[in-house]
């Protein structure tokens, strides 16, 4: 069996399920840098830029049709999906009020969650850490603390 080469048309493609589509409209921005042709073989790499509008906020899903040797997608057809979620930064801080009657030092334990069940398998071109900026006051006026420890955890999927 001699093996040949093939030609790739990618193309983006939103999922639209039932009348619903995806919270933002990204299908004419997605730009996609690929090959035309693969001779058998070859490896190579198709680019997909996201540019993003600074105050988009929402979901995504779509997928790229990868349109090989000008089949048609009938569902067998190789593609790629894309689930992307945009989420802002938050402009307020977060206050939390509370009273104790205790005069032992308290413990405050903050925590942070970083989104979706695959976030581990793509680091983001800007990789942000979380971090929190943290005040405490006591009668308006501010009270010293001590970070006493970080701690940083995960999980394994299976």
């Amino acid at each position: 069996m001699a093996f040949r080469s093939i030609t790739l048309d990618p193309e983006i493609s939103e999922y639209i399920y039932g009348g619903y589509s995806s919270e933002l409209d990204l299908d004419d921005i997605i730009e996609i840098t690929a090959p035309s042709t693969l001779e058998p073989d070859q490896t190579a790499d198709m680019v997909i830029r996201v540019p993003v509008p600074a105050n988009a906020t929402g979901t995504y899903n779509g997928y790229i049709d990868m349109n090989i040797d000008g089949s048609e997608n009938n569902g067998y057809e190789p593609q790629l999906e894309l689930y992307l979620t945009v989420l802002q930064q938050p402009t307020d801080p977060y206050v939390k009020t509370f009273s104790t009657k205790n005069e032992d030092p308290i413990t405050i334990e903050i925590s942070s969650y970083e989104y979706g069940s695959n976030s581990w398998l793509r680091t983001p071109p800007k990789d942000e850490s979380p971090s929190f900026e943290l005040s405490l006051k006591y009668n308006s006026r501010p009270v010293d603390m001590t970070l006493v420890k970080t701690t940083q955890t995960g999980n394994v999927v299976s």
